[in-house]
């Protein structure tokens, strides 16, 4: 791979994809996804190209955004991105100020990806999230679980047990009507057992990933 001259070519799709379904721009996000810890070098030129997909809600289709969100936690599991908190939350907080309820779900899931890695640094975005929250009624389980237990200094991985949990009382609370709109995320599965099995793996899968990234490119220039 050649990613000095690749990752390039890959964002310029993204910035100049107009098609209505924005097929490349779909296969660009997946491959940085299996690129993964490859592209730590490349992450202040990538966070900010896939936050503009997130943000341009009057050009870019619902499905595509929930995509380019997907994307970003996907990728929190694998790189630090520690330096980028601020330019990846702000963003996601507009998108639960904003219409689109069904953005809202994606958004708390990969805030609560970002509070798992962040730790204690994630504290000074809580209260300006919550005011979101609290103005439009969201609630989240894991998210409350999470901070909470940042808030108390205990450990931040949820058990099994515990996610199960939180999808009874989720599942019953929607039930009844308390829950306007919740999702509640997959249980923190086992980091370093994920990246074993996806470096193990990065030998048959990534040679495939110049083929799709190449096919993208051409598809936007004719």
């Amino acid at each position: 791979m050649y990613l000095p001259e690749l990752i390039p070519q890959m964002l310029n799709v993204l910035h100049t994809d107009r098609t209505k379904e924005r097929g490349a721009t779909q296969n660009i996000l997946h491959a940085l996804e299996v690129l993964g810890t490859s592209l730590d070098d490349y992450l202040h030129l990538i966070v900010p190209a896939v936050i503009k997909l997130i943000e341009q809600a009057d050009i870019i289709d619902a499905r595509v955004r929930i995509l380019a969100i997907q994307t970003l936690g996907r990728l929190c599991n694998k790189l630090n991105f520690s330096d980028y908190a601020s330019r990846i939350i702000h963003p996601l907080a507009r998108v639960l100020d904003g219409d689109y309820v069904e953005l809202k779900g994606v958004a708390m899931e990969t805030l609560c990806t970002l509070v798992y890695q962040l730790g204690s640094d994630y504290a000074i975005f809580i209260p300006m999230v919550n005011k979101v929250l609290v103005k439009h009624r969201i609630q989240h389980l894991t998210y409350e679980t999470l901070v909470s237990r940042l808030l108390k200094n205990q450990p931040l991985l949820i058990d099994g047990v515990e996610a199960v949990e939180a999808r009874r009382r989720h599942t019953e609370a929607v039930a009844s009507g308390e829950l306007p709109m919740s999702s509640v995320s997959k249980p923190k599965m086992n980091e370093s057992a994920l990246r074993k099995a996806w470096e193990g793996n990065q030998a048959r899968v990534v040679c495939r990933v110049p083929c799709r990234v190449v096919c993208a490119v051409h598809a936007t220039r004719d």
